[in-house]
């Protein structure tokens, strides 16, 4: 399974205790450029708490703004590697999902896109309980403006680029000249309504209990942005939780407070009803 999963894009890990029924499944979607060490950590708070979890990271910026039928292809391939893992087991099945970003919520949006009703994989509905958005949804009209660039060094360090130097001189000219072409309207670029993610409020849209984790000085998500969608996906049925954090940046937020971050997913999973165990040691990555 973890071999077939790895061709996809996806990576499994499964907790060490035997006690552990194998079905339930947390899915982490990581942010384009993610580093697979630092979705890693997000991952091991569901791993702490019994889940089995598939990550993955959203490796093409242009996933951000543009759905790929590659993308949604993998997802549909992934869920059929899956079943064996549920069908196997007796007992409740339960699926949940952190988004980081929006290269992880694109790859959520096409997960929702394949468990659809009236669909092959329409039964993953059923199990999906609860989501978690980590600086979700970002606004990249915001990113390209001027207050942008006071972030970028935060930016380059998770994606584990240089935060200094001709590269970043270079890719500083190059967002000023998208900002300005875009602001002269040689350039647009897409709203989140326009990348798709209007989806989340479809009628047919499978629309977990939602926890929004956001901050006041979030360089790439305007918190205001993140407060309306919260408020958009309430009206069309989404029972939405908001955590404001101050002073943190952009999926910043477990590296600075981890026990309060920990505590506040687990909570939240507590309330969703998909604990099982209060806590499994998880296996250690090489």
């Amino acid at each position: 399974l973890c071999l077939a999963t790895a061709k996809l894009g996806f990576y499994v890990s499964c907790p060490i205790a035997e006690a552990v029924p194998q079905n339930r499944v947390a899915f982490v979607f990581g942010w384009s450029l993610a580093s697979p060490k630092i979705v890693e950590k997000f991952s091991q708070i569901y791993l702490e708490q019994g889940f089995c979890v598939v990550s993955c990271t959203n490796d093409t910026v242009f996933n951000l703004h543009f759905p790929r039928p590659i993308v949604r292809d993998r997802v549909r391939k992934l869920l059929l590697l899956l079943e064996p893992l549920f069908q196997s087991q007796s007992g409740d099945h339960v699926a949940v999902v952190h988004v980081l970003s929006n290269g992880g919520l694109n790859t959520y949006l096409h997960f929702l896109d394949t468990i659809q009703p009236n669909g092959e994989f329409q039964h993953w509905a059923d199990r999906l309980r609860c989501a978690v958005f980590d600086s979700a949804p970002a606004d990249w009209e915001y990113f390209l403006s001027a207050r942008e660039a006071t972030g970028l060094g935060g930016l380059l360090a998770l994606a584990g680029l240089p935060q200094r130097g001709v590269f970043v001189f270079l890719l500083r000219q190059l967002l000023w000249l998208i900002g300005v072409t875009h602001r002269l309207g040689f350039v647009r670029f897409m709203t989140p309504e326009q990348a798709g993610h209007e989806r989340l409020l479809a009628p047919s849209t499978p629309k977990p209990p939602t926890l929004f984790i956001y901050s006041t000085t979030d360089a790439l998500t305007d918190y205001r942005l993140v407060e309306i969608w919260c408020k958009r996906m309430e009206g069309a049925g989404t029972l939405c939780t908001l955590k404001l954090f101050e002073g943190t940046q952009h999926l910043g937020h477990l590296r600075a407070h981890p026990k309060l971050y920990r505590a506040l997913v687990t909570d939240f999973l507590a309330d969703a009803q998909v604990l099982l165990i209060p806590s499994v040691a998880p296996i250690t990555s090489e």
